[in-house]
C-alpha cells in the first residue's frame, strides 16, 4: 500500500478540484485519491490514479508559437 500523502488542492468548480501529483512514485504505481477539508472527514468517492513513466518524447523541441508543425 502506498504511503499517505497530503497535497494542497484548490477549488475549480462544483465538480472539480485540482492538485499536483506527489513525487516519489514510479511508472505503473496506482494510488487511491480522496478529498478532505478538515483532515478528519473524507469523501466517500475514492478514485484510482495511475502514474505513468515517460522515457522520451519526439520532437525534442518545437516552434515557440506552435505554428507550421506540418509543412
Amino acid at each position: 500500500m502506498a504511503p499517505v500523502r497530503f497535497m494542497p488542492a484548490y477549488y475549480v468548480d462544483s465538480d472539480t478540484m485540482k492538485c499536483a501529483s506527489p513525487s516519489g512514485f514510479g511508472g505503473g504505481d496506482k494510488v487511491l485519491v480522496d478529498l478532505t477539508f478538515n483532515g478528519v472527514d473524507f469523501t466517500d468517492g475514492k478514485f484510482e490514479y495511475n502514474y505513468y513513466a515517460f522515457y522520451g518524447s519526439f520532437p525534442k523541441s518545437a516552434p515557440y508559437d506552435a505554428t507550421n508543425q506540418f509543412i
